[in-house]
């Protein structure tokens, strides 16, 4: 069986690291965020119905994963490594994934156009 949206896994991976990156003790601030993000990321999963809500959804988990990156950096007393290199992950991820959504978007409105 050939895995048919790739944006789905990739969303997927995005929110385990968001989530994982929450664990770490960095600070209240980072810890909603990162929580509202990796819950963000998760509904992405089920937008698919919807392109452009999820490709929406996608974009503003990517920009609060920049923001969180932030936060995290600016209230980590020492550099800790693993949390940043989580969200760097869900990052390319949520990048990725929101490549994947377009080219479906545009892939379905070709067939559209066809019919």
């Amino acid at each position: 069986m050939v895995i048919q949206r790739w944006q789905s896994v990739l969303l997927l991976v995005a929110a385990l690291c968001m989530g994982g990156a929450a664990i770490f003790p960095l600070g209240p601030m980072f810890l909603v965020i990162s929580i509202l993000v990796a819950v963000l990321l998760f509904l992405a999963i089920f937008m698919f119905k919807n392109l452009r809500r999820q490709r929406l959804v996608t974009l503003i988990s990517s920009l609060l994963i920049i923001v969180t990156a932030f936060v995290g950096v600016m209230s980590m007393p020492a550099f800790c490594f693993w949390p940043l290199l989580l969200m760097l992950v869900a990052l390319v991820c949520a990048a990725w994934a929101y490549r994947r959504i377009g080219a479906d978007d545009r892939l379905l409105r070709s067939a559209d156009r066809i019919r």
